[in-house]
This record gives structure tokens, sequence and C-alpha cells, in this order.
């Protein structure tokens, strides 16, 4: 069983590389989150051939992300680490997802390249409150950017999550609520909220000048 999961993931981290090849032989203003199979990753045979391949495919390094579990970038062996760093050494980038806790060692996620930051809706804001953080939600965005991470909140499902990640700083989602990955902002709430809805900058400058 261990060697045919071993081969099936070893074949979709070949073929998601390919998948993105055959899109971006035309340019197209976005980027790709690949998977990355700790089974592939800790395969002593497969790992350098695909190194050697990702070596053929340099000029995507500016195009995807390998995305990668808190838990595995958290509990790497040796020879994962090594196998990581030949990736990292190549210039790829990661995207960490499946985030169990807020407990990041921004520093060790920027030493393994590291570029984005996926969250659920209900750790931000909510999940760095009750998490006991010593800092607000607004710090901990600013947190993530100032080592260099873009934090994204991923499957926003209302308008209200909307309003209250950008109320703390969640400068980019994605979510049923309007499809794919982008800026959050005054442009894309205009096309949500219902008709009179104020975006949270206009609450702010309300509040401010009644004196709220």
């Amino acid at each position: 069983a261990y060697d045919l999961v071993s081969s099936v993931d070893n074949l979709f981290q070949f073929r998601s590389v390919q998948i993105a090849r055959d899109i971006y032989r035309q340019p197209l203003p976005c980027r790709l989150i690949l998977p990355l199979y700790r089974e592939s990753l800790c395969d002593r045979l497969f790992w350098p051939q695909f190194l050697e391949f990702m070596a053929h495919n340099d000029d995507l390094t500016d195009q995807v992300y390998f995305a990668a579990d808190q838990s595995l970038l958290e509990d790497l062996d040796r020879v994962e680490r090594a196998h990581l760093q030949g990736l990292i050494d190549r210039d790829f980038r990661l995207a960490l997802t499946g985030a169990a806790d807020l407990d990041f060692d921004l520093a060790a996620l920027r030493r393994q390249n590291v570029r984005l930051v996926l969250l659920p809706t209900p750790m931000f804001p909510d999940g760095v409150t009750s998490a006991g953080a010593p800092y607000p939600a607004t710090d901990f965005a600013r947190l993530i950017d100032r080592h260099g991470m873009t934090l994204i909140i991923d499957d926003l499902q209302s308008e209200d999550d909307l309003l209250k990640v950008m109320d703390n700083g969640g400068q980019y989602g994605a979510g049923p609520l309007f499809g794919g990955y982008r800026p959050l902002g005054d442009d894309l709430l205009a096309k949500i909220l219902p008709r009179g809805t104020q975006a949270p900058s206009a609450q702010a400058s309300s509040a401010h000048a009644t004196g709220a």
C-alpha cells in the first residue's frame, strides 16, 4: 500500500508541474499553488529526479508556489529537510496551508521560503484572539507582512466574514463569496455588499465624524 501511495503521489507531483508548464505557455496574470506531497519529499529515489526536472523548469519560480501543511514544515526529518532545501535553493517558494494553530515561528517559515500563509476564515481574526496571542489580529497581519510573507484568508463565505477580515488588516482572500484569491478592498466590496452598506473605511470615517 505504501509503494502504491508513493507512486501515485510521485506521479501527481510531476503532473502538477507539467500542467503549470502548459498553462504558462501564454502569459497569465496569476499564480498557481501546486501540491507538495510528503511521500514524494521523503522518497530518496524520486526526489533527486524531481529536482532535476524542476531545474529545467526554473522559469516557473515566479509563477508557482508549493503548498506545504504546517504539520509538515514543523516536523521535517533530516532527509525531508535536505530535500526541501534543494527545492528552496532553486528559488521555488512555498505556501503554508493546513494551519492547525497560530503558533508560528515566522523567522523559520521565512528561511523555508514560505511566501504565502493561507488561513481558513475561522482562524482570522477570531483564532488570533482565542489562541491567546500577545497581539491583536491587526498586528498579526503586519507581522506576516514584515517577514516578507502574504496573509491570505481562505473560504470567505459571507459579507460579515469579509468585513471582519478587512477590519483586522486582512488584505487578500478567497472563497465562495467571490471566487479565487484577490486583493480585498473597496472595489470588491462595491460588487458584493448590498447597496447602501458602508465599507469599513467609510464606517470608521463616519464614526470619527460623529465622535463615536
